[in-house]
């Protein structure tokens, strides 16, 4: 964060919800040869970030590497998104995994991300769709076989959730 930056700064200098909204762009552009490795540790290290309960500094390495390159748009996305479960920021996170499944329809974690969410909120039914939407993209998925699983559960369909 660039706290000399007017996005990022307010009365006084202090840096006000830059962390973790929008980072500041750095201030040269990278170079395409380096760009795609950045991009990719920026997504390790948010995934770490993200497991050591440090939110919000994940969530700005994310960003970084949503900046960086677009090949690591839905990975990031997906990160971002989780990291917004983890705040209990339900409408940003469903929006974030939009985004990953609006860059890639057949992102499978974004479809078990949506169907989680839906599951949480009681819509059973929207649950199970994306559980179902995912299996199609990757029939192997453990999450969505475990998700589909307990909407049918839910539902009461108990023998079909036993296949």
């Amino acid at each position: 964060v660039n706290v000399h930056h007017p996005q990022c700064t307010g009365h006084g200098g202090v840096v006000h919800n830059a962390l973790y909204l929008q980072p500041c762009a750095p201030p040269v552009q990278p170079t395409p040869k380096n760009s795609r490795e950045d991009a990719e540790a920026r997504i390790l290290l948010g995934d770490s970030l993200m497991m050591a309960g440090k939110v919000d500094l994940a969530i700005y390495h994310y960003n970084i590497a949503l900046w960086l390159h677009p090949e690591y748009q839905s990975t990031a996305y997906i990160g971002l998104a989780n990291c917004f479960v983890q705040k209990s920021d339900t409408m940003t996170a469903q929006h974030l995994y939009a985004e990953a499944l609006r860059v890639q329809p057949s992102c499978v974690p974004a479809w078990c991300g949506i169907a989680g969410l839906y599951s949480r909120a009681g819509n059973t039914q929207r649950a199970l769709l994306c559980y179902k939407e995912a299996l199609t993209f990757q029939p192997e998925c453990a999450d969505a076989h475990r998700g589909l699983a307990q909407a049918l559960k839910d539902m009461g369909r108990l023998e079909e959730s036993a296949q």
